[in-house]
């Protein structure tokens, strides 16, 4: 099992370990790594996203991160998407954030989009640009960057006449409160120093582009693109995420 908790080095390396570093070819294995992860296995995404941040000086613990993910994808080599199936083409996605969890205390981001009942076809785990005073501020920064990706897959199945031009995608979030500021059109006090791009959900909202629905975080499919967890619980979210779950309980996508 992938030990997704483990904590890469900070600080400068030694020139001993930085003379073993420039033998080892981490910088090669992090892109073997990170296209994979682009391509079919959504479930080492932020695992990655930790390595890859070292690329520029590694350590000997970024060595041994990044083998324990090729140690856990041979582990799993037959775990795979599953993508095609009975079902309509609606498009609905998930958004998670975890708040203030790296070493400059900012927030990482995770999104996964399905459609229908297939596997996800898009998805993304990475560090927010600037950092959240609140769990409700992360949240709502992380739907801002789902949503986007959301507006790009409704388009392409629009140009593609896989979907309606009236109908709406479908974007779920765990977070009460960020639900809330995406909902309502006020400006509230506690969202006015969020940069403005932010604040662009609002508007496909209002537009009937996307529609926000409450998802219990239990059934939030992006969790495991944003943080750590034990092994039990990773593999729960790890098949929740890539669709390995048929049979669980699942959000009703329909628009309202």
């Amino acid at each position: 099992m992938l030990k997704t908790s483990m904590k890469c080095e900070v600080g400068e390396p030694c020139e001993a370990e930085r003379e073993r570093m420039s033998r080892r070819p981490y910088r090669e294995l992090v892109g073997s790594l990170m296209y994979l992860s682009t391509m079919t296995r959504p479930d080492i995404s932020y695992a990655l996203s930790s390595c890859s941040r070292h690329c520029h000086n590694p350590r000997d613990g970024h060595w041994s991160a990044a083998k324990k993910i090729l140690a856990y994808l041979k582990g799993t080599r037959d775990t795979k998407l599953i993508l095609g199936g009975a079902g309509e083409w609606n498009l609905h996605g998930y958004a998670d954030a975890n708040f203030g969890v790296e070493e400059n205390r900012r927030s990482q981001t995770g999104y996964v989009f399905y459609i229908g009942c297939e596997g996800p076809v898009s998805w993304s785990s990475r560090v927010q640009k600037t950092i959240a005073q609140s769990t409700a501020e992360a949240e709502y920064m992380a739907a801002g960057e789902g949503a986007k990706e959301g507006v790009w897959l409704r388009n392409l199945l629009q140009e593609l006449h896989l979907m309606s031009k009236d109908l709406p995608f479908t974007l779920c979030s765990d977070n009460q409160a960020a639900q809330e500021w995406i909902s309502n059109a006020r400006v509230a006090p506690k969202t006015k120093h969020i940069a403005i791009r932010h604040h662009w959900i609002r508007e496909i909202v209002k537009q009937g582009i996307m529609v926000i629905k409450d998802c219990p975080t239990r059934l939030m499919r992006a969790d495991v693109l944003t943080k750590s967890m034990c092994n039990a619980e990773y593999a729960k979210k790890r098949d929740l995420c890539m669709r390995l779950d048929r049979g669980m309980t699942t959000i009703n996508h329909d628009p309202e």
